[in-house]
């Protein structure tokens, strides 16, 4: 997998490209299945412009995401008790057959979970946190900013 990512540059000032501020990519979009049927159905949905195209794959993205991670919540847990359960089974081929497909589906959750967990500042902080890098301190010096509090009121103003 290639980690390059494409730059959309717009030199002329009149139409200028707004997009989302807070659009990120997952990593663990591209371990859906339906990931890539989402993002040609987006793209093919519309005619309009580039700039366009792109917003609306990006609000339609948010929507596939959210609805997909609902569905996942709770599913590692409910994946962990039903192998807990075909492991207490006698062993016949067809309960093997069901632990490995469990297995396979649990696992696969899990990467899902935790190519979610690495894209997040804190899972970064505490991997590169205590090396003298510019990383850390420009984390350090955002959560002091964050952190900070500016003023204090009392009742009486």
């Amino acid at each position: 997998m290639s980690d390059h990512c494409p730059i959309l540059l717009n030199t002329k000032n009149d139409n200028a490209y707004v997009g989302s501020p807070t659009f990120k990519f997952e990593a663990w979009w591209i371990m859906e299945e339906t990931f890539e049927k989402e993002v040609k159905a987006s793209w093919e949905s519309t005619t309009r412009s580039l700039e366009e195209k792109i917003e609306s794959l990006q609000a339609d993205l948010k929507v596939w995401a959210r609805v997909i991670k609902k569905g996942r919540d709770g599913l590692k847990q409910k994946l962990m008790k039903e192998l807990e359960m075909l492991l207490a089974k006698e062993r016949t081929d067809e309960t093997m057959g069901e632990i490995v497909d469990t297995k396979i589906h649990l696992s696969i959750e899990i990467d899902k979970d935790e190519a979610y967990w690495e894209q997040r500042p804190r899972a970064n902080y505490l991997k590169a946190g205590d090396k003298n890098t510019t990383f850390f301190h420009r984390f350090a010096s955002f959560r002091k900013r964050i952190n900070t509090i500016s003023k204090l009121e009392l009742d009486g103003g």
